[in-house]
C-alpha cells in the first residue's frame, strides 16, 4: 500500500493490465496502470484503497490469460451440425462486432471469444471455458425475441441460461 492506494495485482503483462484497467474503469471503479515501483520495469494495477474491495468483487470471476488450463468442470463442450454451428457462430460474431466496447466482458476476451468461434467454424465443435459462457448472459435476447431464432440459437441461450443461474447459486 501507497499513499491510500494499493496495487491489485502486478505480476502481469503490461496488457493484461491495461485490459484489467478499462474492465474496472467500466463498471465504476476508477484505477490505473502505473511503474511497480520507482525503478522498477514492471507495471502494476493500482486503485484507491477505499474502492479496492469493489474492485476485488468485479475480479472476482475473472479467470486471466496467463492462468494454466481449467478444470473439466470449468469447460463446456459444445458440438453442433454445420447449419447450427453456423448459426451459433453468426450470432457471436455479431455480438463481437457490436459488444466490443471498452470495459465490456466482450471487450475484456475478445480473444477467447475469437478462439472458440474459430474452433466451432472449423470443426463444428469448441470447449468453452464456463466463465465466457457466463459473460454471454447480459447479451442474451429476451424471450420473446428468443421464440423466432432457430432451435440450435434457443439451445445455445439455454445453455448460457443454466450456466448463469449455477453461477448465481
Amino acid at each position: 500500500m501507497h499513499g491510500g492506494f494499493i496495487s491489485l495485482a502486478s505480476s502481469l503483462e503490461r496488457e493484461t493490465l491495461e485490459r484489467l484497467e478499462k474492465y474496472l474503469s467500466g463498471r465504476g471503479t476508477p484505477c490505473w496502470v502505473a511503474p511497480a515501483g520507482e525503478d522498477s520495469d514492471r507495471f502494476a494495477l493500482f486503485v484507491h484503497e477505499a474502492d479496492a474491495g469493489a474492485a476485488r468483487r468485479v475480479l472476482q470471476d475473472i479467470v486471466l490469460p496467463e492462468q494454466d488450463e481449467l478444470p473439466a468442470d470449468e469447460v463446456v463442450e459444445i458440438r453442433c451440425e454445420a447449419g447450427e454451428r453456423d448459426e451459433i457462430a453468426a450470432w457471436l460474431q455479431s455480438l463481437l462486432d457490436e459488444q466490443d466496447e471498452e470495459g465490456s466482458h466482450v471487450f475484456f476476451y475478445r480473444a477467447h471469444y475469437e478462439h472458440v468461434l474459430d474452433d466451432l467454424l472449423a470443426t463444428s465443435r469448441a470447449e468453452i471455458p464456463v466463465f465466457l459462457l457466463r459473460g454471454l448472459e447480459p447479451f442474451l435476447p429476451e424471450a420473446p425475441r428468443r421464440i423466432m431464432m432457430s432451435p440450435a440459437l434457443r439451445e445455445f441461450f439455454q445453455l448460457i441460461d443454466a450456466v448463469a443461474e449455477q453461477g448465481d447459486e
